[in-house]
């Protein structure tokens, strides 16, 4: 794992982007936010949003633009 991950990152956050891009490297489409609930033991869907947005706004993750709902972020 890189340094910028483990330098940048809170624990939560970090669990977090690894499983999206787990998620997105064994099934070529993100995760809901249902099933980035349950891949990180959460049941607060306000939780995963305010991660997304740190992970966004650190550079992690994109939102991509006129995605179908299943198919939002990109990793970077």
């Amino acid at each position: 794992m890189g340094e910028k991950l483990r330098n940048e990152l809170t624990d939560k956050e970090r669990e977090m982007y690894e499983y999206i891009v787990k998620y997105m490297e064994e099934n070529l489409i993100s995760p809901s936010f249902q099933e980035i609930c349950k891949g990180v033991n959460t049941k607060s869907k306000s939780c995963v949003h305010d991660r997304l947005k740190k992970l966004m706004g650190k550079g992690y993750i994109t939102l991509r633009e006129g995605g179908t709902k299943n198919n939002l972020l990109n990793w970077v």
